[in-house]
């Protein structure tokens, strides 16, 4: 039951426009493999893939939980949270422009 949901998601994953457009990753890239693979438990496999998937992730529930109510996760803190995530996904893309091209 547990690769049911992931498979079924899998079928359904959006092209890369960006990659499409400009011919080489986005700074997403390997996201949504990523998350497939969280999802299907494989946690190392997923890390692995793209390692700015759990702060992504972990943003997104501070993003809703300050939506909910604002005094659960302060606006500041969500400013800091999104800069320092904004920098961990640049930085993987950064390494994966320079290492994924380089065999």
């Amino acid at each position: 039951m547990q690769f049911i949901i992931p498979l079924l998601l899998y079928r359904m994953m959006f092209p890369c426009a960006y990659k499409q457009l400009l011919g080489f990753d986005c700074p997403l890239c390997g996201g949504q493999r990523s998350l497939l693979m969280l999802l299907s438990g494989d946690v190392k496999g997923s890390f692995l893939m793209y390692p700015p998937l759990i702060p992504v992730l972990v943003l997104i529930g501070f993003f809703i939980a300050h939506l909910v109510n604002n005094k659960i996760v302060a606006g500041k803190f969500l400013v800091r949270y999104s800069l320092i995530t904004l920098a961990v996904v640049m930085v993987n893309y950064i390494f994966s422009l320079i290492f994924s091209h380089t065999s």
